[in-house]
């Protein structure tokens, strides 16, 4: 990347983890954002990753059946507002956990989310909804769409079952 950029703070977000109260629970290293944190430092970005569920391991919340693990609401705005990012991007392993990205992106104030998806899995995702839910714009394309908004391609970074995110 050359020439001036707009963006040059980035906070990367692993959100908390949803499981079922007897499973056990684990740490698991956001190594898929490690290595992108890595390739984006080295071109001069500041990056700062944020591991919600590791980080508040101890912190654990019960809802049914489930428990939930990880930082607090107002410890992840806390340190996303002290971090100062430009862009926040949330990912996660599993789209069982998608309730808990969403819970992330309520507490990232943008105008807008773009959300990247593969083909096959445009279907699971509904733009209105996900605006309603989340009280911000959103809006949803496939990653072969080339009529895209991505200014950063952060489509390249779309996986199965793990949609990439860039909040302006």
């Amino acid at each position: 990347i050359s020439g001036p950029r707009k963006i040059n703070r980035i906070m990367l977000v692993s959100p908390r983890y949803t499981l079922y109260k007897n499973d056990v629970r684990r740490c698991l290293p956001p190594l898929g954002l490690a290595y992108l944190a890595a390739f984006l430092e080295k071109d001069g970005y500041e990056v700062k990753i944020l591991d919600v569920a590791n980080e508040g391991y101890n912190s654990v919340r019960e809802k049914g059946d489930f428990m939930t693990y990880g930082l607090s609401d107002a410890e992840i705005k806390k340190r996303i507002i002290e971090f100062k990012p430009q862009v926040v991007g949330v990912s996660t392993i599993f789209s069982t956990q998608s309730e808990n990205t969403k819970d992330i992106l309520k507490l990232v104030k943008g105008k807008k989310v773009y959300v990247y998806v593969l083909p096959k899995e445009l279907d699971l995702y509904k733009a209105e909804e996900l605006s309603k839910k989340l009280g911000i714009n959103v809006e949803i394309f496939a990653v072969n769409d080339k009529a895209k908004f991505d200014p950063q391609n952060f489509a390249g970074k779309t996986k199965p079952g793990k949609p990439a995110l860039y909040v302006e």
